[in-house]
């Protein structure tokens, strides 16, 4: 099994078409070694399935693997409560540098939903759970606010890095940690 970090840089939405056709060359090559089995590590708004409400018809890395891999294809979204993530700054000529936020919880229906179950980390398989709970079954399958801070951030809105969207229509699960820490960058 192959353990993969996709990411480019590019012009939507060109850039999710070629990190999807990186994947698949990766995948293709795979089975030529192992089983082919490869765990592709992205950003939310990058591995969901769907097109997002606000992606103004953008077709995701996810949207295509889902495409062409079907039910071979599952993916985990992420969410948090609050904690430390590294970003772009767009209020500070684009500097990378760690911003704190405690915000989700305010903004962002799942993660509030999360947070009262006083669990701090879990994983939800969407699919499973759904036949159990009829109330839970109308939360994933309405419009709600999740979590989808990036690459670049912008402390200074309120809203910024808080999408909506039908959680059951993007993601197969959702990992969920109470507080989260930022990555450590690799020095090259």
């Amino acid at each position: 099994m192959k353990l993969i970090f996709l990411g480019t840089v590019g012009v939507p939405p060109l850039t999710d078409k070629y990190m999807f056709e990186n994947a698949k060359w990766i995948i293709q090559s795979s089975k030529k070694y192992n089983d082919g089995k490869v765990i592709i590590v992205g950003h939310n708004d990058h591995i969901q399935k769907g097109i997002a409400l606000n992606a103004n018809e953008n077709r995701q890395l996810g949207y295509w693997l889902d495409n062409e891999y079907k039910k071979k294809y599952y993916n985990i979204g992420s969410e948090f409560s609050r904690g430390l993530f590294y970003s772009y700054d767009m209020n500070d000529d684009y500097k990378l540098k760690i911003f704190q936020v405690d915000k989700s919880i305010k903004n962002d229906m799942a993660a509030r939903l999360f947070e009262k179950t006083n669990i701090s980390m879990f994983c939800l398989d969407l699919k499973a759970t759904v036949q159990d709970n009829t109330n839970f079954l109308n939360f994933i399958l309405s419009i709600n606010r999740y979590n989808s801070i990036g690459a670049i951030y912008d402390d200074k809105k309120d809203d910024f890095g808080v999408d909506d969207l039908i959680l059951k229509d993007m993601y197969d699960a959702i990992l969920y940690i109470k507080d989260s820490n930022n990555t450590s960058p690799l020095s090259i």
